[in-house]
């Protein structure tokens, strides 16, 4: 006895209308014909086209040379895609058009926010990343690997820059406080006062002595 080769669900739905319309002796209602055609095509359409995304590569071969994340400065060709961790417009660090992207990005008070986007929700804008923070260089490094481990270096790159970046701004505004405090004494604003009125009375003196 021969093996019963298996139909997949879908495809029998397909030819329902067709099977319903056999059963009905000629001349049938026209009006039935119609919501049955539409749920055909329906289910076609889902069965063919649901999830169906066009491949990176054709993507890439759209937009390499014309897309509004493209900057050219200088001769370079630098990117300003929000996925892109090192701004080189190049289809390995394109995340808009890959279907998963890791990218860390600078939060508040210094914080390290990884952007991940896994590519289960690419036909739902509102879920297609998710935002997490993260400790350190060595945290995003982890988290990126999970997602797309090419990634991992310039990702841990990216975080050590910011965090370099943040602990220099740290400096720079404790400096600028201490100094705005030491200005602002009234010792010091007395000694500028003092200079001022020195300087007034030394042009006044030099004057009445040209036009004596």
């Amino acid at each position: 006895m021969g093996k019963v080769r298996s139909t997949n669900s879908n495809n029998c739905f397909l030819f329902l209308p067709v099977t319903v319309i056999s059963q009905f002796s000629f001349p049938f209602s026209p009006f039935l014909l119609c919501p049955l055609l539409s749920l055909s095509f329906a289910l076609l359409e889902q069965v063919l086209f649901h999830n169906m995304t066009h491949s990176a590569d054709l993507q890439w071969q759209l937009t390499r040379l014309n897309s509004k994340y493209l900057q050219k400065r200088g001769g370079y060709r630098l990117s300003s895609d929000p996925f892109n961790n090192n701004g080189n417009w190049t289809k390995r660090q394109s995340g808009f058009l890959n279907d998963t992207a890791v990218v860390v990005k600078p939060g508040k008070q210094g914080a390290l926010v990884l952007t991940v986007k896994d590519g289960k929700n690419n036909n739902k804008p509102k879920q297609t990343y998710a935002k997490k923070p993260v400790a350190d260089a060595k945290a995003a490094h982890v988290a990126a690997g999970a997602v797309r481990a090419d990634q991992t270096i310039v990702v841990a790159r990216r975080a050590k820059r910011l965090a370099a970046v943040h602990e220099r701004e740290l400096k720079v505004r404790a400096a600028r406080k201490a100094r705005s405090a030491t200005s602002s004494s009234p010792a010091r604003r007395s000694a500028r006062s003092a200079s001022r009125h020195y300087l007034n009375s030394e042009m006044f003196y030099f004057y009445f002595i040209l036009n004596d």
